[in-house]
């Protein structure tokens, strides 16, 4: 089930990074550098519904913690605070945007490549 999402996981490509980060209201120079980044994601699991993501990026860590299918906050790098709901759809992890103007849907597929974790976004 989800538990195939769990792991350490980097990036390995992402399709409209720059409009989505626009979505979230982050300024130009900011996306410019964001699309050069390579980061790393720690996905915990705890009794299914529980999840935590730790996001590294350079120097700079972040975590997300949530429950499958409950609305949650979350305050992105740039400082707003955005309110998002997850689900688990043919084991991809659904981040889903619900308070905006533009509605934004993250989808992480986890790929295994040369034994190797790898995500895309």
């Amino acid at each position: 089930m989800a538990d195939s999402l769990a792991g350490v996981w980097r990036l390995e490509s992402s399709d409209d990074f720059e409009a989505l980060m626009a979505s979230f209201g982050v300024g130009l120079i900011m996306r410019k550098l964001a699309i050069k980044t390579v980061p790393t994601l720690t996905i915990l699991i705890k009794n299914d519904s529980e999840w935590e993501i730790c996001t590294e990026v350079w120097s700079n860590t972040w975590t997300t913690k949530f429950e499958i299918g409950k609305e949650f906050d979350e305050k992105l790098p740039n400082g707003k605070k955005v309110r998002f709901v997850c689900s688990v759809v043919d084991q991809c992890l659904v981040q889903r945007q619900i308070d905006s103007k533009y509605p934004t849907n993250i989808t992480r597929h986890m790929i295994f490549k040369w034994e190797k974790p790898e995500v895309t976004l």
